[in-house]
């Protein structure tokens, strides 16, 4: 079976639809991944010795392996959190969909 990338992050519930779309937009256009979903999401972690508890946005994009490293340096130096969560898999895809990611991005 064919793998595709996904990488997840979160971003600032105070961003605006709009700011968010920007964002996907920018990746989108720089062929970065083919497929991206956000929606809101309730965190809860620990920063700087406080248990934070917060919305937030979470972002899920879809690319190939090949694309994933560039990817990655773009949402790390595009993200606005001083210490963004950026997590990334390997994911088991169909033959049609991973033609179709990888046509997305090249």
């Amino acid at each position: 079976m064919l793998e595709i990338a996904v990488l997840t992050t979160t971003l600032p519930i105070t961003w605006t639809d709009k700011q968010v779309e920007q964002f996907k937009f920018q990746i989108i256009d720089k062929k970065l991944a083919a497929c991206i979903q956000h929606y809101s999401i309730n965190s809860t972690y620990s920063w700087k010795q406080k248990v934070i508890n917060e919305d937030e946005w979470k972002i899920v994009a879809k690319t190939t392996i090949e694309k994933l490293a560039i990817l990655l340096d773009w949402v790390c130096a595009e993200h606005p959190y001083e210490t963004p969560q950026i997590i990334h898999h390997n994911e088991a895809t169909t033959d049609e969909y991973f033609a179709w990611v990888s046509q997305q991005v090249e």
